[in-house]
């Protein structure tokens, strides 16, 4: 699996490699130990693969947002192996790669990038997924105080274009306690996640250039980051 990045003769190559995306096919169709140690090289070519668009998405955001600046990959990537102390699935790998590329670190509950590359689901969200109560609170409450600075980011242009609209996905039924039942912004105040997402085929991941796709979706989502990371100034990161 040999690696490419960067530019040539003003021609952008491939970072992500085909071998990668294989490598998880073959892993989520033989997820066991033996299978796994057997395919040890296939593993550390695809984490480095991975590890080199993490980097290049980093350098890019950091380009736009200083705190992303000096990020290095191996902080921000999850461990292949599953965690099955408390699961009925006993397999013991995941069948994705996973990346929290956080300006507080990876296990930071502030809002953030996520990088998820899976055969047939790649993707890349930002925001928060299901912070604790007062982390909810918070974004919830600067959500009523600071409606119009909320809604810009929703209704740029741009965003609207590439995100479309925040992942309503899980959401209470009923609006939070201490708000209105017909406040206007009553669908958000509902949701147990803010979190904007943006997918992309195998096909496209393997593109020439993609780095530069993810890092100009990367920046249309930063203004939702800072939002939410407004209103979680007095939290711990």
């Amino acid at each position: 699996m040999k690696i490419n990045c960067g530019c040539r003769n003003g021609y952008w190559i491939n970072i992500m490699e085909k071998g990668t995306l294989q490598f998880l096919k073959n892993l989520s169709r033989n997820n066991h130990k033996d299978w796994f140690d057997a395919n040890r090289t296939a593993y550390d070519l695809a984490k480095q693969d991975f590890a080199l668009l993490v980097g290049k998405f980093a350098e890019g955001i950091g380009k736009k947002d200083a705190a992303y600046k000096g990020i290095e990959p191996k902080s921000c990537m999850f461990r292949i192996n599953r965690d099955v102390r408390f699961s009925a699935n006993k397999s013991p790998y995941k069948n994705h790669l996973g990346a929290n590329i956080n300006a507080w670190g990876r296990k930071s509950v502030k809002a953030g990038f996520y990088l998820h590359l899976e055969p047939g689901n790649c993707f890349l969200a930002a925001g928060v997924w299901m912070p604790p109560a007062p982390y909810l609170q918070a974004i919830r409450q600067e959500i009523d105080y600071q409606t119009d600075a909320f809604l810009a980011v929703l209704k740029n242009p741009v965003f609207k274009r590439e995100i479309g609209s925040l992942d309503e996905s899980d959401s209470l039924v009923n609006i939070p306690k201490g708000y209105p039942k017909d406040h206007p912004q009553a669908q958000y105040l509902r949701l147990k996640s803010y979190l904007a997402i943006k997918g992309w085929s195998d096909k496209e991941m393997l593109e020439p250039g993609i780095e530069k796709d993810l890092v100009r979706v990367g920046c249309t989502m930063l203004p939702l980051i800072h939002f939410i990371n407004q209103a979680l100034t007095d939290l711990p990161a």
